[in-house]
């Protein structure tokens, strides 16, 4: 969403540049901040790499601002903000007109790049012996299902690809996550998930209808994005599939539902994604395990990435398929939320090993995605 006023500035002369495929490298790398700063974010960008850096900081492996004890008080708040991003999901999941062909694209470029991590990393978890515990298979789906989600990057323009490639790892670990931590048969978990996100969505729907302003509104879509993660946190459910149900549910339903989580949730919402990558942040343990598993991580999304957009370039009718690669690389919270929420139902050593390397690894990932040079489409 563009907030008011910026169109009278004209164009950016960042985006300009970058229209020309004429940016220099240090442009390029201040770009993202530039664009993505703080408020200013689109609801599933974050500069990854900067918050979870600063998370690294203040966590046990660093200054010890944020311990132990703070980390485990704010898994509460850490599911809140995946509801908050499975809520955006869902507005935006429904294809627009003539765009099945892209939703078809974006999840076969998801299955791929899952399927390429999840295989790798597997072998290598094999190899070295790690997270025995777990199970190797439950291990390298976490993997998997994390890399899969992409944010379309500043500098490549919205893209949305990657606001569709969400949807299959959201629900895929929706299947997994009950199985990890409360023991609940992945069909089962399912339902109730979409139970869970559907009856919060259809009781602020209610609410929301009847809010007499719009503080009401915003108190009442708060309090049913609250319920989203606290409830499935509780449960042992994914917030993030919740979310989604809920986000799709105010999409199709009558009235303007919709309308007010875009407006009055995505002020919040930011907030809860900076919080959440803090956290994960705070989560890396600086140890050869999970900065070896965080840099293959890394390696193989970005190979996923590249096989997933060859892959799904012809469905989606596009005739560059690096171009669309290069608008992937840029590693999305979502698969960050999901690795944290494996961590939150699997309160032991190996899921926290999974966590920290995937923060670490999707930190390594953005920088390579500011690295890459801005064709100038990806369509013909």
């Amino acid at each position: 969403m563009k907030r008011e006023g910026l169109d009278e500035l004209g164009p950016d002369p960042i985006d300009a540049a970058i229209e020309t495929g004429r940016v220099p490298l240090l442009s390029r790398l201040a770009a993202p901040l530039r664009q993505r700063a703080a408020l200013g974010l689109d609801p599933a960008l974050a500069p990854v790499a900067v918050f979870v850096a600063l998370g690294f900081a203040a966590g046990p492996a660093g200054l010890g601002v944020l311990g132990a004890d703070g980390l485990a008080r704010l898994e509460t708040a850490v599911a809140i903000a995946a509801a908050a991003l499975g809520v955006f999901a869902g507005l935006e999941l429904l294809p627009r007109t003539g765009e099945r062909r892209l939703f078809v694209a974006a999840s076969l470029e998801a299955l791929v790049t899952m399927a390429v991590v999840a295989a790798a990393t597997g072998y290598l978890l094999a190899e070295w012996e790690l997270l025995a515990g777990l199970g190797l298979g439950s291990a390298a789906l976490v993997l998997g299902l994390s890399a899969a989600p992409s944010a379309a990057s500043a500098l490549f323009g919205e893209s949305r690809l990657a606001d569709l490639d969400d949807a299959l790892p959201i629900v895929l670990g929706a299947v997994l996550l009950p199985v990890l931590g409360p023991d609940i048969p992945p069909l089962e978990g399912l339902a109730l998930t979409a139970a869970l996100g559907v009856g919060a969505a259809l009781c602020g729907w209610l609410l929301l209808e009847h809010a007499r302003d719009a503080a009401e509104r915003a108190v009442f879509l708060l309090g049913t994005v609250a319920l989203l993660g606290g409830a499935a946190a509780s449960l042992g459910l994914s917030a993030l599939l919740a979310g989604l149900a809920a986000g799709l549910f105010w999409r199709v339903a009558p009235g303007a539902a919709d309308v007010v989580a875009r407006r009055d949730l995505g002020p919040f919402q930011h907030l809860l994604v900076v919080l959440l990558l803090i956290v994960a942040g705070a989560g890396i343990a600086f140890e050869p395990p999970v900065l070896a598993l965080g840099v293959a991580f890394a390696f193989f999304r970005l190979t996923g990435k590249l096989l997933g957009a060859f892959a799904a370039a012809p469905v989606a009718g596009l005739r560059r398929p690096s171009a669309l690669a290069a608008g992937l690389l840029t590693p999305g919270v979502i698969g960050i939320a999901f690795a944290l929420a494996v961590r939150g139902a699997r309160p032991d050593a190996d899921a926290a090993l999974l966590a920290g390397a995937v923060a670490f690894g999707a930190a390594l990932s953005e920088p390579l995605a500011w690295l890459t040079p801005p064709p100038s489409s990806a369509a013909a």
